[in-house]
Order: C-alpha cells, then structure tokens, then sequence
C-alpha cells in the first residue's frame, strides 16, 4: 500500500478542498518552502496514485512539469478529500 511522505501530507492540505484554481494553489503550495522540482515530482505522483489532478497549460499536463513551468490547476481528488477528513 502507498504511504503518503510528510511532504505529500503538507501539499495535500495546502490544497483547497473544493476545487482547482490556480492563484490559491500557487501561493499555497509556493509557501511550502519545497523545492519546485521536488513539489513537481511529488505532484506526479499523488497524481499517479488517485490524490490529485493535474491539468497544464491548454488542459494537458505532462511529467515533469512545475507550477512555473506549465501547470495549471491542482485538484483534490474525491479520493484526498475523503483522506483528509478521516
């Protein structure tokens, strides 16, 4: 089973519960003091594993991709939603 790092938990719950939108994700997750490409990566990969999605610039989102380099929106899923609250 996948266990969620401490990091993973910090940018899950910096993320807003109801919806992607690029402003609040950026300062939200820009205040995490992670690096920007350790946060891509780690984004990545709560992506592969059902806790968020991402979308880039034009609606695609592709590896490798960070906040200042062409993602878009963060999204929790209804999967880290219902993580957070448990």
């Amino acid at each position: 089973m996948f266990q969620l790092e401490e990091t993973d938990l910090k940018i899950l719950k910096a993320l807003p519960m109801s919806g992607p939108s690029f402003t609040p994700v950026f300062r939200a997750l820009g205040n995490l003091g992670i690096d920007e490409n350790e946060l891509g990566d780690r984004l990545q990969l709560l992506e592969e594993r059902g806790f968020v999605q991402l979308a880039g610039l034009g609606g695609s989102y592709a590896p490798g991709m960070t906040l200042s380099n062409g993602i878009h929106n963060v999204g929790l899923t209804a999967k880290s939603r219902q993580f957070l609250r448990s």
